[in-house]
Formats: structure tokens, C-alpha cells, sequence
């Protein structure tokens, strides 16, 4: 079922494409305490999400990251980051697509939005 804001874009014509929108969800980041860690944006599919994330320091500081996540082979690639989305979109993507590390920030993102944790990952 579309939310109300949903319905009222694509009523105004402006929503062209299917998108998820919801407030900022947070995940706890074991191997990172001091920061507050959201999801701000998913987009792509259950298998291969598309996330922005946001970190806010303990000094109010922000920084946004895009990654791309390959759930079916736990793998990650980062799209973009910086101080603020605009410069996050202007980010130069890895050229490659990297493991997901054990531990790892991404991983911790991973087991979010993942359907089911990859095999060799700890519960």
C-alpha cells in the first residue's frame, strides 16, 4: 500500500519510479560506539540493495556513504561519500567490488537489509 506521501507525489506527477521513503533508520555499529549510524535511503532490490548511510560523531560532525551490497555473494561496493549527500553524489564509486569484512561497518549495514546473513558470516 503507497503512504500518503507517496500518493500525493504521484498525484502531483512527480514520483516516477518506485521508491522506498521512510524516516532514518538506525543501526547499532558494534566496532563503532561513539557514532550514530542511520539508514537514510534504500533503493534496489532485496538481493542487491542500494543504501545511503549517515554517521554522526560525537562532535555533530556528519558523513553520508553510498554502497551497493551483493547479499547473495557478501560483497559491497561504495558509491560515494562525504560531509553531505550533494557531496556524497559527486563521489568517485570504488572501482571494484570488495569481500564484506567480518566485523566491518558494511557488514553490520549487510545484516540489516539483507534477506538472510551469507553462510560464513557470524550470527
Amino acid at each position: 500500500m503507497a503512504s500518503k506521501f507517496q500518493v500525493l507525489l504521484a498525484g502531483a506527477g512527480l514520483l516516477s519510479c518506485a521508491v522506498t521513503i521512510a524516516a532514518e533508520q538506525r543501526v547499532e555499529i558494534k566496532s563503532d560506539p561513539e557514532g550514530k549510524h542511520y539508514i537514510v535511503e534504500r533503493q534496489g532490490t532485496s538481493e542487491n540493495p542500494v543504501l545511503v548511510t549517515k554517521r554522526v560523531g560525537p562532535d555533530k560532525s556528519t558523513h553520508y556513504m553510498k554502497r551497493s551490497i551483493d547479499c547473495k555473494n557478501w560483497k559491497v561496493r561504495n558509491l560515494g561519500e562525504g560531509p553531505t549527500p550533494e557531496a556524497m553524489n559527486k563521489g568517485t564509486p570504488d572501482p571494484d567490488i570488495s569481500a564484506i569484512e567480518e566485523g566491518s561497518i558494511p557488514e553490520h549495514f549487510a545484516r540489516h537489509v539483507c534477506p538472510e546473513p551469507h553462510p560464513g558470516s557470524r550470527p
